[in-house]
């Protein structure tokens, strides 16, 4: 029961690899730091692709299902689990190129919006910064509060003190 539970995790841990093999250009747009994870699958998916080179994670997956008494199957996990089941087997070169595709696109992209932007400007670095600032200020610590401050001075910030409202029109904007 345990190695088959464990085949599952295999193999879906090898489908979330291949579609971030395909998106993972396009995620780098959102969080710049997945290109050092996104490039060396590239690679990867390249090499095995052109010279032919076998994924670890295939063997393993079958090794556990044969552990688990179930019959493994012949050839890769693509060709067991994508091609004639997602897709047609004739439509894998249109599907290669599309990825291909996709994945110069989302680099090109990225490319375009650094120079556009300047590494300094980069938006999703503001995102970063701004929540790197609220996370040492007082609402980073829970407190949410009408008087809080998100400055990043050391200092603390004075409360402004509110006017009492007339009894009954909390919730009316225009009494106060």
């Amino acid at each position: 029961m345990l190695s088959r539970v464990a085949a599952d995790v295999v193999m879906g841990f090898h489908f979330a690899f291949l579609l971030f093999l395909a998106a993972g250009s396009l995620l780098a747009w959102r969080w710049p730091r997945v290109v050092a994870v996104h490039v060396p699958s590239v690679v990867w998916g390249l090499v095995s692709i052109t010279v032919g080179l076998a994924c670890p994670l295939t063997p393993l997956e079958q090794q556990l299902r044969r552990s688990a008494g179930e019959q493994g199957y012949a050839g890769g996990f693509v060709d067991h689990y994508v091609e004639g089941v997602i897709y047609p087997e004739q439509y894998t070169p249109l599907l290669r190129a599309l990825i291909a595709t996709a994945v110069v696109a989302g680099y090109v992209g990225l490319l375009r919006r650094t120079a556009a932007h300047g590494p300094q400007n980069d938006p999703s670095r503001h995102r970063r910064l701004w929540w790197r600032r609220c996370r040492g200020s007082e609402w980073g610590r829970g407190g949410h509060g009408r008087n809080r401050s998100i400055s990043s001075d050391s200092a603390p910030t004075q409360a402004v003190e509110r006017p009492a409202t007339v009894a009954g029109t909390e919730g009316n904007s225009r009494a106060r």
